[in-house]
């Protein structure tokens, strides 16, 4: 009985709430603002912690952040471990969406080589007539 407190004390000790507008202000919007948080969370996942985002007074959100800060985190973890060690709180509808695109991209990105290779060899070719 005496271990299982002390394991219950230890992981709250090991929960970390991440202030979200504290590190990017109310828009969630820039690759540049998705790589300052993408650089908190992974600081405290490589510490063991879990993480809880809260996004609180963030009012805009793009894909591009969520690509940059929560999407890049699957090329080391699975969305099912990545969902035990990073939650997500007072994100708006639309917030919600893009984070479940994203995290639904990202997991077909890194886990299937065959969609990694065509969106490598396509993405450089359609940047490249863009110019």
């Amino acid at each position: 009985m005496m271990m299982t407190m002390t394991s219950l004390i230890y992981k709250e000790e090991q929960t970390m709430n991440i202030n979200v507008f504290d590190i990017i202000g109310r828009s969630a919007l820039s690759m540049s603002k998705g790589n300052d948080l993408y650089e908190v969370i992974i600081q405290h996942i490589k510490k063991g912690q879990e993480i809880t985002l809260d996004f609180e007074n963030v009012e805009m959100y793009a894909s591009l952040f969520f690509n940059t800060s929560i999407g890049r985190l699957l090329k080391d973890f699975k969305p099912n471990e990545l969902s035990n060690k990073v939650k997500f709180v007072n994100l708006t509808p639309v917030g919600k969406d893009l984070l479940r695109r994203s995290i639904r991209n990202s997991a077909e990105y890194f886990s299937n080589v065959s969609v990694r290779n065509a969106i490598d060899k396509v993405v450089p070719e359609i940047e490249g007539k863009d110019r």
